[in-house]
């Protein structure tokens, strides 16, 4: 059926990020990690926002939470 539903880039990059951090590391480590956290980043991207235009004022600067790729776009910075 179309349309079909369809992944993100910024799920995609979650995704990979998610089982970066796992990759490794057998259950039992896993496990045993309470209250670590994943990889948390706040940068700016090289792109300024304005360039985005009017709805893109927040893709200037990107921001990683948990493993979680939140705001911004993924560029060479």
């Amino acid at each position: 059926m179309k349309p079909k539903k369809l992944w993100t880039g910024k799920q995609v990059i979650s995704t990979i990020l998610k089982n970066i951090v796992i990759c490794g590391m057998t259950p039992k480590e896993i496990a045993g990690m309470k209250g670590v956290c994943g990889m948390n980043l706040e940068s700016k991207a090289r792109l300024a926002a304005k360039e985005w235009g009017p709805l893109g004022k927040e893709e200037g600067e990107v921001i990683i939470r948990d493993n979680e790729h939140l705001v911004g776009t993924m560029d060479k910075n």
